[in-house]
């Protein structure tokens, strides 16, 4: 088997009715009018993808079977636990199990990565959504490698929560991550060390493992990377490997870190699925770009209409406006970061989260930061972006030198217009492109993947108006028998002939 996926939750959950629609084709309008019957221990199904996937769905009356008896080794070897929660369970017990979920992977399969479905979330209102989920997030902390998402196969949320188990199937299928995003992790794991390390005068391995629930071949990649660069020091006390900071790791992590957290910039990878975006506006192709010199000053900023920024990354109701022109700022000390630990191509990562996904375009003199729709096909308009922004910055050249020397901004604003006019033809042309099937969009493949299911459910309708029909002809042709009623034989006989299947 390649890889493997395990279904996990409290019975009657909707385990098996999520992995039926969306791992074996079964129409959604279907299962949500019959009731399946319960799971007994554990079926699987093989999916015949790029590689083999095994699907198993463990039955949650034997959760005490999967989590403390021997047969707790089901899990060995999984790279995705789905958690599923009826989202009307009592939130202490949602708690109670998501922590013994956490609890058995830590120590069977620390790299296997936790989606946690709170399930039907048609059945409650936002609010009680909105308050399950702050719950929750401070239940698991800093726990790595966990999602959150809210879900249900009614019509209105079907799109997303169809988008989440095309995530899980592609970060099955893929290695952990892109090279882009290793480096990312990297940066995160060596940040997290480093904090440790500054708020201990000496900390022991072990110690260490446990504050950062890191595996030991983690730890070790890391110390190696900051002990050549002489940044920390290795030593051992009772057979014990100890860590602590050298005066040159002091001074450089400090001034870097002091003034940036990776983990601002990292809610974008860890973003909670929610429900607000199926319900909310249609998130445009590209929703916007900001233009920084090298040390991160904003020079040019640019959405598709004012306010798309904060209007799709589903800031809390609320909640202060994200100050989005830090983020250059930010990147330029994380390439600096990057390079002291050898870290290459930082300035072409993504990170990616419910609304918005980021990617950085490096420049000679400048760094481009785009903001774009998740499920956009980036890779299709890669050459005709970059093609662009080279073109602005050479027929703009004197303009924008001039600006940055004098620090008047204004004397750039008319290139704000023009890129907005270029976002908006961008957006059109990309939108006809998809609807037209010249290029692959995962949005539209979502409307298509949506609009079978319909005809599923229509099929399953009609076929069900048949079954009806013919129960009932099956019955007046037992009466026309008994009553020997001919004529009553015949006409049955005829319709039976006008059923066509």
């Amino acid at each position: 088997m390649g890889k493997k996926i395990i279904f996990v939750g409290p019975p009657g959950a909707g385990k098996t009715t999520l992995r039926k629609v969306f791992f074996e084709g079964e129409s959604s309008s279907r299962l949500l009018d019959y009731a399946l019957e319960p799971t007994h221990g554990k079926e699987s199904v093989i999916l015949q993808l790029s590689e083999d996937v095994g699907v198993f769905d463990l039955a949650g009356q034997e959760n005490t079977r999967w989590f403390e008896t021997d047969d707790k080794e089901i899990f060995y070897e999984s790279k995705i636990l789905i958690v599923v929660i009826d989202i009307t369970t009592d939130h202490e017990k949602i708690l109670e199990f998501i922590g013994k979920v956490i609890k058995t992977r830590n120590e069977l399969i620390p790299t296997a990565i936790i989606y946690i479905l709170i399930h039907k979330i048609d059945l409650v209102a936002q609010k009680t959504i909105k308050a399950l989920k702050y719950k929750i997030s401070d239940a698991i902390g800093k726990e790595k490698l966990v999602k959150i998402a809210f879900t249900s196969i009614q019509k209105v949320y079907f799109p997303s929560t169809f988008s989440l188990f095309m995530d899980i199937l592609d970060t099955c299928i893929s290695e952990r991550e892109t090279p882009e995003r290793i480096d990312l992790n990297l940066l995160q794991n060596t940040i997290d060390f480093l904090y440790e390390l500054q708020k201990s005068v000496l900390i022991t391995k072990n110690d260490l493992q446990i504050r950062l629930k890191a595996p030991d071949e983690m730890i070790d990649s890391i110390s190696k990377l900051l002990s050549n660069k002489g940044h920390i020091d290795v030593s051992k006390i009772n057979d014990r490997t100890i860590f602590s900071l050298t005066d040159k790791g002091k001074n450089y992590f400090k001034e870097i870190l002091d003034k940036f957290s990776l983990q601002k910039l990292i809610k974008f990878e860890k973003e909670h699925y929610k429900t607000e975006a199926a319900l909310g506006p249609k998130v445009p192709p590209y929703l916007g770009f900001l233009v920084a010199d090298k040390d991160g000053k904003s020079i040019i900023n640019v959405e598709v209409f004012d306010g798309a920024f904060d209007l799709f990354l589903n800031t809390e109701e609320g909640a202060m406006k994200t100050d989005f022109e830090l983020i250059p700022m930010f990147i330029s000390a994380l390439e600096k970061f990057s390079e002291e630990i050898n870290i290459k191509d930082l300035a072409g990562f993504q990170l990616k989260g419910t609304n918005i996904e980021m990617q950085t375009l490096s420049f000679e003199l400048y760094t481009v930061t785009l903001f774009i729709n998740p499920e956009t096909n980036v890779k299709f308009f890669e050459d005709l972006i970059r093609e662009w922004f080279e073109n602005l910055f050479e027929v703009h050249k004197k303009e924008i030198e001039s600006a940055i020397e004098t620090g008047y901004m204004t004397k750039i604003s008319n290139l704000n217009k023009e890129g907005k006019e270029w976002l908006e033809n961008l957006n059109e042309k990309y939108k006809n492109m998809a609807m037209n099937l010249e290029i692959f969009d995962f949005d539209q493949a979502k409307v298509l993947y949506h609009h079978i299911d319909d005809i599923s459910a229509d099929i399953n309708f009609k076929f069900s108006l048949i079954l009806e029909k013919i129960k009932k002809l099956k019955i007046d042709l037992m009466k026309a028998i008994l009553v020997e009623d001919f004529q009553e034989v015949k006409e049955i006989a005829n319709k039976i002939r006008g059923i066509k299947v």
